[in-house]
């Protein structure tokens, strides 16, 4: 009887020793920034610039990116990118980023709806109109904003995620979407916590093109910098 009770509370013993070492190895772990990435091509490793542009991080970046809800595949494939670069733009800022996602078609009120997309299309957000099949057979159409609106101290500027190359076909615009959000995300960061703002002009007088045919050249320069127009003399 004896030997069994000792076998039996080493055995209590041996667990419970195990038990308290895995709990304290996973929480040493929660203190640390401990992420290897073992993909061949390194998908969920920062780039040099990116961790300068983050270290550099003052104040808070508040993401707020709304491509959330019922999506086509392709879409939610997008949204996975999305968000396994924000848990690393998260952690390598010392979770001075934090990021939600919004669902812009989840009111059951149509007019609360629209409200909504016109803001954000006033953000500078662009909405796509896809086709999507439902349960039933039959066809859908929905709107989706895949974009998000990065604010810093107050100011906002949208990021849109989707390339538009009328050359490729849906496929290849949504990988070459996907390659571009590391540079798209921290641009962005980058340019609302610059301590410094630089200024483009267009200089006139030489048979440019008019003011009013380089208006969206304009206005997507604007958000990174002040515009001019001048004559040199």
């Amino acid at each position: 009887m004896n030997i069994s009770n000792n076998i039996r509370n080493k055995s209590l013993t041996q667990f419970f020793t195990i038990t308290v070492c895995v709990l304290l190895v996973a929480y040493l772990c929660s203190l640390f920034n401990l992420r290897i990435d073992l993909t061949e091509d390194k998908r969920y490793t920062l780039s040099a610039p990116s961790h300068a542009v983050l270290e550099r991080l003052k104040n808070d970046v508040v993401v707020q990116v709304y491509l959330d809800g019922d999506m086509p595949i392709a879409f939610k494939k997008l949204k996975r990118s999305i968000k396994e670069l924000l848990d690393e733009i998260k952690i390598n800022s010392g979770r001075k980023v934090s990021y939600e996602f919004i669902n812009p078609s989840a009111s059951a009120d149509q007019k609360l709806r629209n409200t909504l997309y016109q803001q954000l299309i006033d953000k500078g957000l662009n909405p796509v109109n896809i086709q999507d099949n439902d349960t039933e057979g039959g066809t859908s159409q929905k709107i989706i904003f895949p974009g998000m609106i990065v604010n810093y101290n107050g100011i906002e500027i949208p990021v849109n995620f989707l390339n538009n190359n009328i050359a490729l076909t849906a496929e290849q615009n949504l990988q070459h979407s996907i390659e571009g959000l590391e540079y798209e995300m921290i641009q962005t960061i980058s340019t609302l916590s610059s301590d410094t703002i630089y200024k483009i002009a267009f200089i006139e007088g030489h048979n440019e093109l008019q003011e009013i045919e380089t208006a969206d050249l304009t206005l997507s320069l604007a958000k990174f910098f002040t515009i001019d127009r001048g004559v040199i003399n």
